[in-house]
Order: C-alpha cells, then structure tokens, then sequence
C-alpha cells in the first residue's frame, strides 16, 4: 500500500506498520537490552569496606590489648584472622567500585571466612573457651554475622556478576544524525540518452 504525495510532503508516509525506534535496523526489532544495574554491585563493595573496617578495628584493637587475652583463640583471631578479612573485604570492595572481577571474589571469600569466624566464636562461646558470657557473646556475634550473610549473596548474584563483566567494544557510531538512517544521494547516468 503507498500513500499518495501532497505539495509539501517530500518522502511518501510510512510503509511498514509499527514505528521504528532510532537505532533499529528492521521494523519490529526488539529495543537493545539496557545495560546491567549495579545495585547489588555497589551495596555489596560497601557492605564489604564496611565489614573490612570493623575486622581492621578489630585487629588494632587486639594488637593494643596483646597482654589481655586469656587464651591462645583470641590472640589467633584478633591479630591473624581479623587482618586478613580487612584485606580481602576492603580490597575487594574498592576493585567491585573498580569493576575488577576478582574483587567479587575477594568479597565472597572475606565474606564467607567471617561468617565461620562468628560461628567458631559462637562455638567456642557456647563452651565457655572465648567469650566471658554465653549470651551476650553470641548475640553480638549473630548481629555482627547478619551483614557479612548480607554481602556473601549480594556479591553472589548473577546481577553482580553481569554488571562487574568486561563490556565488549563495538564499532563505533555511524556518522550523521542519531536516529536518521543515511541516504545515498540518487544516481545518474553520465550520458543520458536522447529520447
């Protein structure tokens, strides 16, 4: 079906049904798909720099007070397990805020290394080997567990994974206007014939 030309009008109307979105190369194409959101991305690195600070607290904290400690566990714990998580959570916050792989990673293991680092000291709490009360240990230890639960699936969804995923680079955008395909100027013969 064509549309018949009025004075004014220069292109005849539409000849496919459905409009065509700037950057469709066929009418009734899908939309490209929008890029990945790094929500859980980003509350997962902060989650992660933030428990990584409390374990770097917690190892200066320990390294102040060497002498205090009663037993063996607590001087393992304060300054040999909480520096190492202050490491990996922190440093694998900063490269998830970098989009670097390998901070979701770090985040994960810092993560899921401090959940059993609670439970042990839950453990041993229960028995009477590291914490002075039983309750109140094990109360502050399961508050501190809930974030670093929090961190270990927020760094683990697929979501995080796709947003932290090297983007591939495409060619570059055609020259022109956005959203107005080119067109080739019409052609004529160089010897037109006589008629």
């Amino acid at each position: 079906m064509t549309y018949q030309q009025y004075p004014g009008q220069p292109y005849p109307g539409p000849q496919y049904p459905g409009q065509q979105y700037p950057g469709q190369q066929y009418p009734g194409q899908q939309p490209p798909p929008s890029a990945p959101s790094g929500g859980t991305a980003i509350t997962a690195a902060v989650l992660a720099i933030l428990g990584g600070l409390v374990h770097l607290v917690g190892a200066i904290a320990g390294a102040v007070n060497l002498g205090a400690f009663a037993n063996v566990m607590s001087i393992i714990i304060s300054v040999g397990v909480n520096p190492i998580l202050a490491g990996l959570l922190i440093g694998g916050g900063i490269m998830i805020f970098l989009r670097k792989p390998a901070g979701r990673i770090n985040v994960i293991i810092g993560a899921a290394l401090a959940i059993v680092v609670y439970a042990t000291a839950i453990g041993f709490g229960a028995v009477g080997v590291y914490a002075h009360g039983i309750m109140p240990a094990a109360f502050v230890m399961l508050l501190a567990a809930l974030p670093a639960v929090a961190t270990v699936v927020l760094a683990s969804l697929n979501a995080t994974a796709r947003w932290l995923a090297p983007r591939p680079v495409g060619p570059p955008p055609p020259y022109g206007v956005p959203g107005y395909q080119l067109q080739q100027p019409p052609h004529y013969p160089e010897n037109p014939r006589p008629w």
